[in-house]
């Protein structure tokens, strides 16, 4: 800026002086006295000698770390994948599936009267007696006594050829070594049973024409959880469900020609030792005759 109106001024000495000259000088050094003075005025930024505590945030000072990868850990660990039996496609889905929105043949969640329950005491040549249904449920019991004992009831509507039966179980006041069993007597020398004992055992058992079989293992129960207990018998074959996953299969449990099963062949049991009271309770009794006509309920 200096340069330019030294060289305007050398023009005014060596030119005649205007008035439009002196006009243009002047408006130079007004912008050159402007300049100055906007610099003079200038002041350099500067840290404040005290600054309040609360109005600076604590700044920790950055540790270096080696870098780490962390461990993956899931959340929830994912059971091994299960293959169900070949059986279990070419025997029972088959039926289930046909069961689907069909009504039982039978049913009982024993909230109303006896439904054809009974027992008998054994020696004594009166009877059968009704079976003792209690808090809705079917109830067997055993009082405490001097010997093994085997408290039995039975329900001559459940007798078919073809079925599927479905009940819960669950034990009451009883020692680990009591143990519900359910079993098919169609004939003397033929039958199957599940057995499940309070320490989580169970036994498959099954006969035909003398030739005995069987099965074991343990199972998973969290009380006071009912247990599940599904069967389906067709054509001399049987198929066992525990808590909805199957349990175990036969090709041959009972004959498959036409029976005329005895009144006490569908049977309930409880077995336990003498020196204490076993109670197991039963439930939500359902049963399908695969014989039968199917009834399906319209859809509401």
């Amino acid at each position: 800026m200096n340069n330019m109106i030294n060289f305007y001024l050398k023009r005014l000495f060596q030119e005649k002086i205007s008035m439009k000259s002196i006009r243009l000088l002047f408006f130079l050094t007004s912008i050159e006295l402007f300049i100055m003075a906007c610099a003079a005025d200038v002041i350099p930024l500067s840290q404040p000698a005290s600054t309040p505590v609360d109005m600076i945030p604590e700044i920790m000072p950055r540790i270096s770390l080696p870098t780490q990868i962390p461990s993956l850990v899931p959340f929830q660990q994912t059971p091994e994948t299960t293959i169900s039996p070949e059986w279990v496609s070419d025997f029972s889905d088959p039926i289930l599936v046909s069961l689907v929105g069909r009504r039982p043949d039978f049913q009982d969640d024993f909230s109303l009267l006896n439904r054809g329950w009974f027992y008998d005491v054994a020696g004594s040549a009166v009877g059968p007696y009704y079976a003792h249904i209690q808090d809705g449920g079917l109830i067997l019991r055993l009082p405490e006594g001097k010997e093994r004992s085997d408290s039995m009831v039975y329900n001559p509507t459940l007798n078919r050829r073809n079925f599927v039966l479905s009940f819960e179980v669950k034990f009451g006041e009883t020692q680990p070594n009591d143990f519900m069993r359910f079993q098919f007597s169609p004939t003397a020398d033929q039958n199957f049973s599940l057995e499940l004992s309070k320490n989580k055992k169970w036994i498959f058992r099954w006969v035909f024409n003398n030739d005995w079989k069987s099965i074991s293992g343990t199972y998973d129960q969290f009380p006071p959880e009912r247990i599940n207990i599904l069967f389906i018998v067709q054509d001399g074959r049987c198929a066992v469900y525990l808590n909805h996953t199957p349990l175990d299969y036969s090709n041959k449990c009972i004959s498959a020609s036409p029976l005329k099963p005895s009144l006490r062949a569908v049977a309930f049991h409880l077995i336990a030792d003498p020196d204490h009271t076993a109670i197991v309770n039963i439930d939500n009794v359902k049963m399908w005759d695969l014989d039968a006509a199917p009834y399906f309920p319209p859809h509401p």
